[in-house]
Formats: structure tokens, sequence, C-alpha cells
């Protein structure tokens, strides 16, 4: 049985070309990947959460935010919502699901909102720059749910 070279020749194409884009991306630094984004990201600022069209914000402490200890989401909602769970994902490399650890209670302010805070640890890892995904998943008084993701940045 006689095989084409067109056969052969269409997949070695292909596999190039993936192999061309491949190496294309690993190329972008994690300011790239920032810069392209039209996620907030969370490094030295808060970030609106749009909720309801109210005041709403997400922040994170401390700033810059350390590897291999604790870091703290804060999240202030409006009455009636709440932050069911959360989790963090590397974008640059990956470094698994790591959880948000959500406390049971939020603390009621005086203004009709309330503020949430989740804590979590990073790994540290061989990048010098890392690049985080925060995936929130927040529950509205209507029963209704609402994803929301934010980057921040990791320096060692």
């Amino acid at each position: 049985m006689r095989v084409e070279k067109s056969f052969l020749y269409w997949p070695a194409v292909g596999a190039l070309m993936v192999l061309a884009w491949w190496l294309w991306d690993a190329r972008q630094t994690t300011e790239d990947r920032l810069t392209e984004s039209t996620l907030c990201n969370l490094s030295g600022q808060a970030c609106e959460l749009d909720l309801a069209e109210e005041e709403t914000a997400i922040w994170l402490t401390p700033q810059p935010v350390p590897v291999e200890e604790e870091i703290q989401f804060h999240l202030r909602l409006p009455s009636g919502f709440r932050l069911a769970k959360g989790h963090i994902v590397g974008e640059n490399m990956y470094m698994g699901r790591i959880p948000l650890l959500v406390q049971s209670q939020p603390q009621k302010r005086e203004d009709n909102f309330s503020e949430w805070t989740a804590i979590s640890f990073l790994g540290s890892c061989s990048e010098p720059q890392m690049l985080w995904r925060v995936q929130l998943e927040l529950h509205a008084p209507s029963g209704q749910i609402l994803e929301r993701d934010f980057l921040f940045t990791t320096t060692r």
C-alpha cells in the first residue's frame, strides 16, 4: 500500500504551527499578560466587584503580596450578598487550585454593607514573578450565583 506524500505533509505542517505558537506564547512575560488582560489587578489597589450598581470592592493584604505567608482577601459586599467560595490558580505556571478559607461570619457595617474576609497561602515557585488569578463565587439575595475573577502578582 502506497502512502501519499501529502498525507504526511499536512500533519507535519500542523505540528510546526503548534510548536511555533507554543514558543511565542512562552515568551510572553507576566507584565505582557497583565497588560493584555481585561481583569483588574489586585496588586497594590482595590478593585470593583461590579454588583447591583453598588460601591463594592475587593482588596488584598498585605502588599506586596508575600509567598509562603498568610494573605487575606477583603470584600465589601451589599447586605444579602455572600462570599460562598473561591480559589487561586497560577496563570503563568500550574500550581494547582489553592482554596480560599472564607470566614463564616462577615463583619456588619453601618452603611448596609458587610465586609467578608478569606485567607489563603501561596507556595513559592521557580518563576521570579508569578501571575495569579483568584476566582470567587458570590451568592446574591435572589439566589443567583455570580462569578468574578481578579489577577495579582507575587515576586520572589
